[in-house]
């Protein structure tokens, strides 16, 4: 994500990592991975009712939400899916920037009308 936030963090993308696990080393974390992003804690109930998991199902981690520029939860991910966690570096950093960029290629604001053309009857 640190190469991510570099890459892409200039065009509007930020990447923000919350531990839910039980007395987290956020600062060793973050050294230990060469984090350039904020990082915090967070409760794991909160976050999966944050995300609306069903508390029925035994969600796997990394939780990863994709929160749009007007807060809305637009897509979202636990490490069950296969498809979208990878092993390959290189394929999870293009997921990554892919699932991004369909956010921040969203216009800020709803694009405006033009003048309403005259009819003549």
């Amino acid at each position: 994500m640190s190469g991510l936030q570099t890459e892409i963090g200039p065009h509007g993308f930020q990447a923000i990592l919350s531990a839910i696990n039980e007395n987290p080393d956020v600062p060793g974390f973050i050294r230990r991975f060469g984090l350039t992003f904020p990082v915090g804690t967070s409760d794991n109930m909160k976050s999966v009712a944050f995300m609306e998991l069903s508390p029925m199902v035994r969600n796997f981690v990394p939780f990863m939400v994709f929160i749009d520029r007007k807060g809305m939860i637009r897509s979202q991910h636990t490490g069950g899916e296969q498809d979208f966690f990878t092993d390959d570096f290189d394929k999870q950093k293009a997921i990554l920037r892919a699932e991004a960029a369909k956010l921040m290629n969203e216009p800020d604001k709803p694009a405006r009308a033009g003048p309403r053309a005259k009819t003549t009857h």
